[in-house]
């Protein structure tokens, strides 16, 4: 593997669409933190509540959201 083949470490990159342009490596971690919020709440029995939301940088708005509650 040549080095223009190999992906590289997006240090300091900010959006996923520079990441995924640029081939660079990305892994997603949001069920790693969706586990650690779980963890440290569910021993207070109240509800977890995961909020998601999608903006359109283009339109400049929301343009989705949901909400997932956990037990």
């Amino acid at each position: 593997m040549t080095d223009d083949q190999r992906r590289k470490l997006p240090s300091g990159i900010q959006t996923f669409s520079d990441i995924s342009e640029g081939n660079y490596y990305y892994v997603d971690k949001a069920p790693y933190i969706e586990r650690l919020v779980a963890a440290k709440h569910r021993a207070s029995g109240k509800p977890i509540h995961l909020v998601g939301v999608g903006f359109s940088s283009a339109e400049r708005q929301i343009v989705a959201f949901e909400v997932e509650t956990l037990a």
